[in-house]
């Protein structure tokens, strides 16, 4: 087999990283006011190529955490145009954010759609952090109440034209 021979210009998305540090009160509010993670653009989508999470506990461990509660990047609101990363799931909270040593952790950067997005609400849509309850569904689950430490979200991405 010999290589293929392309005529022209190859063309790529060009790829981004953002770094996004959470103060305890943005991650205890998590559901009320999710965290920006990257602007959105017009007549883009934004594609999510990697995300790793690296918590920095502080003196009191988040402690109020329900099972189910995970943490996810979103696009697309908290309604039914919203499209979770990690298969859905996000990830989920205890065993992360409730533990008194730092703590990492990798995430897919599959998009799932909590139900039919359009593409119109898709494009021009921001990412954003958020928190919810698995076993409730998405967008459903409550605020943390006690904790505090940081949370550092390091994403790379791109822009689709959509």
């Amino acid at each position: 087999m010999g290589w293929n021979t392309v005529v022209g210009a190859l063309m790529f998305n060009a790829q981004f990283t953002k770094t996004v540090t959470l103060t305890p009160a943005q991650i205890k509010s998590l559901i009320s006011s999710p965290t920006l993670l990257v602007a959105g653009e017009a007549n883009q989508i934004i594609s999510l190529l990697s995300c790793f999470m690296l918590f920095n506990p502080g003196g009191t461990p988040f402690g109020t955490l329900v099972a189910g509660d995970a943490i996810s990047p979103v696009i697309g609101g908290t309604g039914a145009n919203a499209i979770l990363s990690n298969d859905g799931l996000g990830v989920l909270a205890t065993g992360f954010i409730d533990q008194a040593v730092p703590m990492g952790i990798w995430l897919n950067p599959f998009w799932v759609n909590t139900a039919t997005p359009t593409p119109t609400a898709l494009r021009g849509a921001s990412m954003f952090l958020t928190q919810f309850n698995q076993s409730s569904g998405f967008p459903n689950g409550l605020d943390w109440t006690l904790g505090n430490g940081t949370l550092t979200v390091f994403v790379r991405y791109s822009f689709i034209r959509a």
